[in-house]
Parts: structure tokens; C-alpha cells; sequence
């Protein structure tokens, strides 16, 4: 399980996915609302099919109304 944490200027719902670094989709995660401030989101380090990611590098973009960030995870 990775926890990551997430910067949220403003309330509302957040989305977020997962891709491999070569930008193919692996896993969409729809978190919920939200209030402002830093709500974790938890990934099970699965695809979309329930099966395990390979280790490598993945990018989870965040993704609330107008604004939207991009993390880098590294998995062992």
C-alpha cells in the first residue's frame, strides 16, 4: 500500500490516476470530496484488473476543478 498526499487549494471532489512513465494508464482512483488542505490517497499498487504493477515508476496525477498536480512514485 503507498500513501501519498495530496495539496488541495479548494474543496471539491478530487480524481486521481495512476500511469506507467511511459503515460499508459494503470489504475483511475476516484478519492471523493474533499475540504481544503492535504487528504492522503491510498493506492493498493494494483491496475485496474486487481493484479500487482511491476516495480518501476509511476505517476498518480491529482486532479480537483481547475487545478491539478502530478506525484512520482517508486515501486520496489
Amino acid at each position: 500500500m503507498v500513501r501519498l498526499p495530496c495539496r488541495v487549494a479548494e474543496p471539491g471532489w478530487i480524481k486521481s490516476d495512476v500511469y506507467s512513465i511511459s503515460g499508459r494508464k494503470i489504475r483511475g482512483l476516484i478519492i471523493g470530496q474533499s475540504g481544503s488542505g492535504s487528504p492522503a490517497v491510498e493506492w493498493d499498487t494494483r491496475d485496474d484488473a486487481g493484479r500487482p504493477v511491476p516495480a518501476g515508476v509511476y505517476l498518480v496525477r491529482f486532479a480537483t476543478g481547475n487545478e491539478a498536480q502530478t506525484v512520482r512514485v517508486i515501486i520496489k
